[in-house]
Order: structure tokens, then C-alpha cells, then sequence
């Protein structure tokens, strides 16, 4: 379903690796992106390169599905919280949860806002912009989904495995995009699990279950 939806909005960089290039999305889906994972994702920098978890918050927001960012913002804050790091994540969430707590706490405006720069005409330019490696993707693409219509319901709300309605799945462009799965490898169940493998001396080798983040047919 990720990957169909990665597919539908004009995605052009390979459908296998781990890790996904904003710079492979046309201009409107590459800023959508952008927006994002700079206010939902735990990362200090490396913008330009997403993690299966933040292509799974996009497709929720494009297809309108029942998603728990709650979850996700809460677990990588206290992994931030244990790392010994010192660096800020999600100072917005940080301060809601404060002002709902307590809101008629004083704030001393000097030492207790942290100040967030906001996007610039410059900043727009250059998200603008494509690298000569991964020059602007020649697909053109339409607004589909919750981006096109308000009233867009979940199209597969229960599978969580259809990326388009009945009808968005008869275009021209579903049947390209299923042409596109054909080299597309899933190496991980629904349960954010894989199978390894570990040798034992004498006997029969058992597989062991690592618990692991990664692509899923679920958001």
C-alpha cells in the first residue's frame, strides 16, 4: 500500500531500498514531504533521505487512514530522552502538552520560548531544486486522495492493502504502477518482524524473531 501510494504520487527511485529520496517526488509532493518530516519526524538532519515509518505518516495523511502519530512522537522522545542526547525533539508537541497542563503557567520570554525559524521564499527556492544526480522526475502527477477531496474516505480501511478506490484502481496509472511491483521485493511481514536464521551445533536450526521497524502493508 506504501509503495502503491509512493507509486501514485510520481515516486521514481527504487522501490527496495531501505531508505527513500525526497528528490525522486515531483515539486508538490517533494514540498509536502519536506513538511512532513521536518515537523513529525525524530531526525536532527539528513532531510532529504525518509525512513519507511515516515513514508507510512505520509500515505496516512494522503489517503485519509487512522494513524498513531501519538505513538510514534512519544517512542523515539524517550529514546531521545535515554540516548544521553541533548538536542530537542518535537519542541512543538513538547509545548502543547505544557499549555494543556498547565496553562496559566508565566513564561519568561527571554529564556523559556524556544524560537523556531519558519520557511522562507529562499527556503522554497531551494526545495525547489533538483541535484544532478537525481534531476526532476519527467512523470507527471495529479492530486489524488485527501490532498484532491475533503470528503476522500480510506479506501481499504481493514487490508490496509489498496492504495486507490474501486475507481482511482481502473485508471491507466494503477495498471503502470502494478507494472512497477513486479521488481518490488516485500522482505517484512505485518508484524514488524523477520525471520533469522541461527546456526546451532547438532540439531535442527530454529528460527529466532527479531522485533524490527520497517515496511508494513498496515500504517
Amino acid at each position: 500500500m506504501v509503495k502503491g501510494c509512493m507509486l501514485r504520487m510520481g515516486y521514481t527511485g527504487p522501490l527496495n531500498n531501505a531508505n527513500y529520496l525526497k528528490a525522486c517526488f515531483m515539486k508538490p509532493y517533494k514540498f509536502f514531504i519536506h513538511l512532513v518530516v521536518h515537523a513529525l519526524s525524530h531526525r536532527k538532519g539528513g532531510y532529504d533521505v525518509m525512513k519507511d515509518y515516515q513514508m507510512r505518516m505520509v500515505t496516512a495523511l494522503v489517503l485519509n487512514k487512522k494513524y498513531n502519530f501519538s505513538r510514534i512522537i512519544f517512542h523515539y522522545m524517550k529514546d531521545n530522552i535515554t540516548s544521553g542526547s541533548k538536542t530537542w525533539v518535537y519542541p512543538r508537541f513538547v509545548q502543547m502538552m505544557i499549555d494543556h497542563a498547565y496553562p496559566n503557567l508565566v513564561k519568561d520570554e527571554q529564556n523559556d520560548l524556544l524560537v523556531l525559524n519558519h520557511m522562507d521564499n529562499e527556503k522554497l527556492i531551494r526545495l525547489s531544486k533538483y541535484h544532478k544526480n537525481w534531476p526532476e522526475p519527467k512523470t507527471k502527477t495529479n492530486f489524488f486522495g485527501f490532498i484532491k477531496n475533503a470528503n476522500y474516505e480510506d479506501p481499504d480501511p481493514i487490508n490496509h492493502l489498496k492504495w486507490g478506490n474501486d475507481e482511482e484502481m481502473k485508471e491507466k496509472s494503477a495498471a503502470d504502477e502494478l507494472k512497477r511491483f513486479e521488481d518490488f521485493s516485500e522482505t517484512r511481514n505485518d508484524w514488524f518482524t523477520k525471520e533469522v536464521k541461527v546456526k546451532k551445533r547438532g540439531g535442527k536450526r530454529t528460527p529466532k524473531v527479531q522485533a524490527e521497524e520497517g515496511s508494513t502493508s498496515q500504517p
